[in-house]
């Protein structure tokens, strides 16, 4: 079994001995069996526990998990959110917000731990039953390739997730963990009928294996010889997509209409999937009716119109072309700076620190700039700073807003004022406050990104040396 898993996470997965490598781990015998093996074979191992704030028995989970990593002298990072709240508050569903929080605090601590990877515990039967669901739900060919070994996502774009247990089966799995003496924890909720997955987990594959034994592997073996045939299908799509694609901004992408209409219909439905998949990346993406309605829209709709698709999205088409967009996001929205990575993130000299949607923050130590370079009048936004380094009481890190948040804005030498006024006065929208990144050194919110440091920190005649910040978006 360690070999196989060894193959996999080196050949498979492209990993190399002694490579830093944090594993999210449930508890469960997936995570708990990737995380010893892993250990075993000589990976340098970090164990990381998300708690959704969903079940009761969360906690005493996560103590599970921390002891265990202490058995095997490895560090240990846990992390929570309220994801049923946080669903609330952005219209998501339970599974979509949990995996998106779930993830970003994986990468964020890869990060702050320089891992190399980040490794999660999906087996074969995971990737059966993901491939069953995509067909169930009407998924283009993309769908039936299922889950990668290595795969770069969303929340980082150097650190890959790897899965080097998707070519081992749950049996093999539990038997693994009965033979070295790993006391795996269950989870409750993977018996709820009222989840797909779960449905197809403890209803149809059994079905499919009753009418046809050896389904499961037929099925696994579909999704590898898919994933190849699509490698290639992958390279022309991706040419389609930088001659179609004119812009791309926060809830929004843009394509040239007439460069989109000129291509095969096949490459049309394939574009128009990707940018819904860009769009809702923790979602289903668009059903095959759903794409057909899209490309009929495209080639037939009138200037002026738009239809609404699924995954709360809407195509509209205009005279600068065809629009796919979440209405949610306001179009303006991509001038103002956002973070969507889980907060807080460290500032480290040197090394820029991606916020998502293609924001990045930058800081250096240097030498006070000149006097007319500090004082010289603010207009419009600023999306760069100096602070007084000798003002600063310790590390400096990104947060969100937080309820009863206050400022101390330049030119206010006594007190402060509330955030919220803050936003008010320099009437940014209210959309755009919630993901607006904020410098902080310990509790005090030193910079607002777009606007002044903040009146203690600011550069003096007497400032031997500064921190230099940038905001930038890259395009």
């Amino acid at each position: 079994m360690l070999t196989r898993i060894l193959q996999s996470a080196t050949q498979n997965c492209g990993l190399r001995a002694g490579q830093v490598v944090l594993v999210g781990v449930s508890g469960g015998p997936d995570s708990l069996c990737l995380l010893d093996a892993l250990f075993r074979l000589g990976f340098r191992t970090i164990a990381a526990y998300f708690n959704h704030q969903l079940r009761p028995e969360a906690e005493a989970e996560q103590d599970q998990v921390e002891r265990f990593a202490a058995g095997l002298q490895i560090p240990f990072i846990g992390g929570s959110e309220d994801v049923a709240r946080l669903a609330s508050d952005q219209g998501k569903t339970i599974e979509e917000a949990a995996r998106e929080m779930r993830y970003a605090f994986l990468f964020e601590s890869a990060r702050a731990y320089c891992a190399d990877a980040v490794a999660v515990g999906h087996n074969a039967d995971d990737q059966v039953e993901t491939v069953l669901m995509h067909l169930l739900r009407g998924s283009g060919l993309a769908g039936l390739r299922g889950m990668g070994y290595r795969t770069l996502t969303q929340w980082d774009d150097r650190i890959p997730l790897v899965r080097p247990l998707l070519g081992v089966w749950r049996d093999e799995i539990m038997g693994y963990c009965a033979e070295t003496g790993l006391q795996p924890l269950l989870d409750s909720s993977n018996l709820e009928r009222a989840y797909l997955r779960n449905r197809i987990r403890l209803d149809l594959v059994p079905a499919l294996e009753g009418m046809a034994t050896g389904a499961r592997q037929r099925i696994w073996n579909f999704s590898q010889l898919a994933a190849d045939d699509l490698q290639l299908m992958d390279a022309v799509e991706d040419a389609a997509w930088r001659s179609c694609v004119v812009e791309q901004v926060p809830g929004a992408i843009r394509f040239a209409l007439d460069a989109l209409r000129g291509q095969p219909d096949a490459l049309q439905r394939r574009v128009l999937r990707r940018a819904a998949v860009k769009l809702r990346p923790s979602g289903d993406g668009l059903s095959l009716k759903q794409t057909l309605r899209a490309v009929e829209f495209l080639q037939r709709g009138a200037t002026g119109r738009k239809i609404e698709l699924g995954n709360r999205l809407i195509l509209r088409k205009n005279s600068h072309g065809l629009l796919l967009e979440d209405p949610a996001i306001p179009q303006d929205a991509g001038r103002f700076p956002c973070m969507l990575a889980a907060d807080p993130l460290t500032v480290a000299l040197h090394e820029p620190v991606a916020l998502g949607e293609g924001w990045i923050l930058s800081a250096e130590e240097c030498d006070p700039p000149a006097e007319k370079v500090w004082r010289q009048a603010r207009n419009g936004f600023q999306f760069e700073t100096w602070l007084d380094a000798g003002a600063l009481t310790g590390p400096l890190h990104i947060r969100h807003p937080h309820r009863g948040d206050r400022v101390q804005p330049l030119g206010m030498p006594e007190g402060s004022q509330k955030l919220s006024d803050f936003w008010i006065n320099h009437k940014i929208p209210a959309h755009a406050r919630k993901l607006w990144p904020l410098v902080v050194c310990g509790d005090e919110i030193v910079w607002v990104p777009g606007f002044a440091p903040g009146h203690r920190v600011r550069i003096q005649p007497t400032t031997a040396r500064s921190i230099h910040l940038v905001v930038r978006r890259e395009n």
